[in-house]
């Protein structure tokens, strides 16, 4: 059997297999149908549960179960830690198992790893890595801007914008909008209009806790000036952003015709360095009267902290430019977002590209993350059965977007493949829409659950004087935390533990998992839980050890969101849980489908068995002979 040379791992967050097969039907994605002919497809690919970010890219990285890396959710509980305190699950120091560009490089194999989940602070390798401290390329390095939102008249939040109502969130900052005064060097009409912008810190900054990577932020809040003009006629259509109120220090602008300014160079004070900043801005919506304006001003792209070499932040900004950071929240902007994430995966291409034409490799592990992010913001509209359906096929045609910029990026890493390269594309989990509210267990982020609570198991302390619900642990003996767990609040191991280990402990858990498999919504008289069980019990899911709950519980997809608390074999709509796989290359099967049950944990040792590479010492997954041109 042939043997392939080198390895690349490109995954797509959440792309899900109906929707690939849906829009190839419609003639788009034509590098996925090239693929696909050129290799095996899986039809049938399970993930691990929780189907959620973390835990399932570090299972691809390692062919490690959840239980052996011991990476649990997107969001960490250590044990001794209270139960309400988390950490984040994207910090590469909790995984227990070897990645595979560890093992590669027991052999000598050099790798490249970009934008990876789950893989920051880098462990050693030979080779060179880009991020994986989160979801995107220098997103946990970056300083963070949002929407700025200003009116003559800010007294009340909610304002009808553009023939809809718009109310800010917590992603927006509201600002007054005045008449210009004190400018100098710039002549301005006497109508013109100015806003003040305070860039400060509101977001993560680098990877927190680690040495080489200092925390950073703003010494001090940094003033920026936007100029609202009419640069032509009657009408209020161009925004332009100074350093201060000097027609001589201008920064960039926007205008209704070209909506996005050229990057902008800038340079702040912040407490690793004196740094220059690169981002843009955009206009939102301006009023031709000028009553509101609302400002997009994009996270500040900072060229250090997400690299290994350190300098090759720089290097890439040199050779490739700069890019965008994260986006999810402004996926609410629609196009705006999907404009973002083509550019930011149009660099991801260069980038890769340049590293992978500069430096030797045998190995690329490379992650982008659009597909997911448009799967929270639109797979709930896109067909009737969900709960959010509008009634038009705008979403479906936005989701559609989504999948044709990955289609974009897979062509450009396609390139970098030759004859002795095997190509692999996979997705973490799929996706599904909802039929229904999802119910009170709990909060992937949170520690709550109603049905806990009205059982007596929960209790809260209603008397904070903020107003905020704080659980009072001193009376609460379970609780509802990350994706899917149940915590009993046991003493000798939890700080604020009440539960007697033994034969009280067990009696909570059984009174738990009654409690789920008893209720029913009262909306729909459904049943919302698919599953709860103990821990001992879930090692059939591939999770065991101290990271987990006491007691493991799943919903069924109609009452979930997109996907996390679904089991691996959810299907619901049009979509399902299932992972996306396909791989091509030497050894591999032409245009060949595999229909029995595979798993992201065979991933790696397939590639092993086709490489000869070393296999990580942790991995438990299987290779998968029935894509393989010479089955043995």
């Amino acid at each position: 059997m042939a043997k392939a040379k080198k390895v690349i791992v490109l995954g797509f967050d959440g792309a899900t297999v109906e929707f690939v097969q849906h829009y190839m039907k419609q003639g788009r994605l034509p590098n996925y149908r090239k693929l696909m002919k050129m290799g095996s497809f899986m039809r049938n690919c399970l993930c691990p549960y929780p189907t959620i970010t973390p835990p399932n890219w570090t299972t691809i990285a390692t062919g490690a179960r959840i239980g052996t890396h011991g990476v649990t959710c997107f969001w960490q509980h250590h044990p001794g830690d209270p139960l309400d305190k988390f950490r984040t699950g994207f910090d590469s120091r909790d995984n227990r198992a070897e990645y595979f560009w560890a093992a590669a490089g027991r052999a000598g194999k050099r790798s490249i790893v970009f934008n990876f989940p789950s893989t920051w602070p880098p462990v050693k390798f030979p080779g060179i890595q880009v991020d994986g401290s989160d979801l995107t390329v220098g997103n946990r390095a970056m300083l963070r801007r949002y929407v700025i939102y200003s009116s003559p008249a800010v007294a009340a939040p909610t304002r009808e914008v553009d023939g809809w109502l718009y109310q800010p969130d917590q992603s927006d900052e509201l600002a007054q909008l005045k008449p210009a005064a004190g400018w100098r060097n710039i002549k301005l009409r006497p109508d013109a209009l100015e806003m003040e912008l305070e860039f400060k810190d509101d977001g993560p900054k680098s990877y927190v806790g680690h040495p080489d990577f200092p925390d950073r932020a703003f010494i001090a809040p940094v003033n920026r000036y936007l100029l609202i003009d009419k640069s032509r006629g009657k009408n209020y259509d161009r925004v332009r952003l100074f350093s201060d109120k000097d027609g001589r220090k201008l920064l960039g602008e926007s205008t209704s015709r070209k909506v996005w300014s050229d990057w902008i160079q800038d340079r702040f004070e912040l407490t690793d360095g004196d740094e220059k900043v690169w981002y843009k801005i955009r206009i939102l919506s301006l009023d031709p009267g000028g009553k509101f304006v609302r400002t997009l001003v994009t996270s500040l792209m900072v060229p250090k902290g997400w690299s290994r070499p350190a300098t090759l932040g720089q290097e890439l900004l040199r050779e490739v430019g700069p890019h965008f950071p994260a986006t999810a929240w402004i996926f609410r902007e629609d196009e705006t977002g999907l404009e973002i994430e083509s550019e930011m995966h149009d660099w991801y291409g260069r980038a890769i590209n340049y590293l992978a034409e500069k430096d030797p490799w045998d190995a690329i592990f490379m992650h982008a993350h659009v597909i997911d992010f448009a799967n929270h913001w639109w797979i709930d509209r896109v067909e009737p059965e969900s709960i959010d359906w509008p009634g038009n096929d705008k979403y479906d045609k936005l989701l559609r977007k989504a999948y044709e910029i990955t289609d974009r990026l897979l062509g450009q890493v396609m390139e970098l493949a030759d004859e002795d390269t095997l190509f692999v594309l996979v997705s973490d989990h799929g996706s599904t829409t909802r039929s229904q509210q999802i119910p009170p267990f709990g909060n992937p982020h949170r520690t709550s659950g109603k049905i806990l609570e009205d059982a007596g198991l929960l209790v809260y302390d209603d008397g904070d004087p903020t107003g905020a619900r704080k659980i009072d642990w001193s009376k609460t003996k379970a609780a509802c935390q990350r994706a899917g767990y149940v915590y009993v609040n046991l003493k000798g191991r939890d700080p604020d533990g009440i539960v007697e280990p033994g034969e009280e402990y067990e009696k909570v858990r059984t009174q738990v998992i009654n409690l789920f498999y008893d209720y029913t919504d009262p909306a729909t008289g459904k049943k919302p839980i698919t599953l709860a069980i103990r821990n001992e019990h879930a090692a059939l899911l591939g999770l065991y050890g101290d990271r987990i709950g006491d007691i493991v519980y799943a919903l069924e997809p109609e009452f979930e969101h997109a996907h996390g608390q679904e089991l691996p074999t959810a299907k619901f709509g049009r979509g399902s849980q299932t992972s996306l796989l396909i791989m091509a290359g030497p050894g591999i099967r032409k245009n060949h489908t595999v229909a029995r049950p595979t798993a992201l944990t065979d991933i790696v040792p397939t590639i092993c068995h086709l490489t000869g590479f070393p296999v990580p010492k942790e991995c438990e997954g299987g290779v998968i002979y029935q894509a393989l041109e010479e089955a043995p």
